[in-house]
């Protein structure tokens, strides 16, 4: 899971963020995969400090859920693309233009930093009048509308492409905490941290404490009675026996009492 924790663990990280607020009064956020704010799901709303986007993730209902929502379609408009380069997306629903750096590990697409509320300096003006005729489509409570205008950041081309080193940086560090979260993996007696090999884990983890009945199919070789010790370890009964037993060397007579159990007498030595 990466989040705004995740982010201030690393001191580089904290370090770009602390940057590009000086330089340029941007927040650095993290959406997932789907597009949703991590930190928003824990009610947390750190928005650029401009009145707009202030006002749109703080002071409104609607805006807030169309701040999200523009982050979801720029999300998905990534993962369509099959770019990963740090990148601008189309714009919010305010106008502002989005920056997004995906993050990505060993084929797995975790989600995007990105980073909104400043405008273009070649189209400053048109892009001040669309976001002030958008805010007012929101009735955001915004003093002095065009005084306000003038407080959004102006990134030059060479400051845009500052910024997006900056995020390209700041990923390649969130790529390094997750590949030394995935090498820590493992479940009971398993081991490994492919992609496969986490599935399998995050399965694993939702059967162990159920009562649910599990079958494990495979190839001889393949862990099996591993995967089966592991469960049981990890799960409610880990106090009590595992019995391993191979019911391809019992014959139908003995196999349902080998499982099941059966009367002392019912049948000769039993």
């Amino acid at each position: 899971m990466i989040d705004n924790q995740t982010l201030n663990e690393s001191n580089l990280i904290r370090s770009l963020r602390d940057q590009i607020r000086k330089w340029w009064q941007l927040e650095i956020a993290f959406a997932d995969a789907r597009g949703y704010v991590a930190d928003h799901a824990h009610g947390v709303i750190v928005p650029p400090p401009n009145p707009f986007c202030q006002a749109s993730l703080t002071q409104s209902a609607e805006g807030f859920k169309r701040c999200n929502r523009s982050i979801e379609m720029a999300t998905q408009a990534v993962v369509r693309s099959g770019n990963m380069a740090p990148q601008l997306a189309d714009t919010c629903h305010l106008g502002f233009p989005v920056a997004m750096a995906p993050v990505q590990h060993m084929g797995r697409f975790y989600g995007t930093i990105f980073c909104s509320g400043f405008i273009l300096e070649p189209n400053k003006e048109e892009s001040q009048d669309t976001i002030l005729e958008n805010a007012r489509g929101l009735n955001l409570p915004i003093e002095r509308e065009h005084h306000a205008a003038e407080e959004i950041p102006v990134l030059s081309t060479q400051d845009l492409q500052y910024l997006l080193d900056m995020m390209d940086t700041i990923v390649r560090e969130l790529t390094g905490h997750v590949s030394q979260y995935m090498d820590q993996r493992a479940f009971g007696e398993l081991v490994g941290s492919s992609e496969k090999m986490n599935q399998l884990y995050a399965l694993l983890e939702k059967v162990a404490n159920s009562d649910a009945t599990v079958l494990i199919t495979g190839a001889n070789g393949t862990g099996k009675e591993v995967v089966a010790r592991s469960t049981h370890n990890k799960g409610r009964r880990t106090d009590r026996s595992f019995v391993a037993t191979n019911c391809s060397a019992l014959n139908d007579n003995l196999l349902e009492s080998e499982l099941f159990g059966h009367v002392r007498g019912a049948f000769t030595g039993a």
